[in-house]
């Protein structure tokens, strides 16, 4: 778990870490040691996999000193793959839908 409880995955130098606590998603990019680092400078998105194999793109809002935020986001998102551009560089990491519910038929 990271700092802010959200699921972290490594990516390149950094690590992403995100929270999806139900209507919004929260990214936020960590250094080496899981420390978060400023949200100054630093663009973050979102394309998000439905079950269609169609997929979206979302711009993320600067959130706080060092987060990102989506509002609004289809709640049926298979995998989302979160993508941070750092002075020119691209750093991402993808996520599965941790509250995707599985209907059965």
């Amino acid at each position: 778990d990271g700092p802010h409880g959200g699921t972290v995955k490594k990516a390149g130098e950094y690590h992403i870490e995100m929270k999806n606590p139900g209507g919004g998603l929260y990214a936020f990019l960590l250094d080496q040691n899981k420390k978060p680092l400023s949200n100054k400078g630093i663009a973050c998105k979102a394309k998000l996999f439905f079950p269609d194999n169609t997929s979206s793109d979302a711009d993320f809002l600067s959130y706080g000193a060092d987060g990102f935020f989506i509002e609004l986001i289809p709640r049926y998102y298979v995998s989302c793959m979160i993508i941070f551009n750092v002075a020119g560089k691209t750093v991402s990491a993808e996520f599965e839908n941790e509250t995707l519910f599985v209907e059965t038929k």
